[in-house]
């Protein structure tokens, strides 16, 4: 299973979108500051994630929410490499970091 995930910095106003195959070991990686993209601004909490069956599929979600502009965070130096497809994925949970289950 791959996750694409929404987390946002507790101390500033800074939202990241990512994707991986392990969601508690890069949100901890994203909190320790050995994330290049976010050291600056943990702290983080995860505000929702999409799990999807593969690792293309994550990182298609990750660039149609970049390049979109989701959350105000759009970055015009991602190409899409497929158009999005809403009946591909299924959102499994929203709501904060405390009540993850990766299982």
């Amino acid at each position: 299973m791959y996750y694409t995930y929404f987390i946002k910095s507790v101390k500033y106003d800074f939202h990241y979108i990512g994707h991986t195959n392990d969601l508690k070991l890069r949100l901890a990686h994203h909190n320790s500051g050995k994330s290049k993209s976010t050291k600056h601004y943990a702290p983080f909490e995860l505000t929702a994630y999409i799990a999807v069956k593969t690792n293309i599929q994550g990182s298609d979600l990750e660039k149609y929410f970049k390049l979109s502009g989701f959350l105000g965070i759009g970055h015009s130096v991602y190409r899409p490499y497929k158009p999005y497809n809403p009946n591909k994925y299924w959102i499994l949970y929203a709501g904060d970091a405390g009540d993850i289950s990766c299982t």
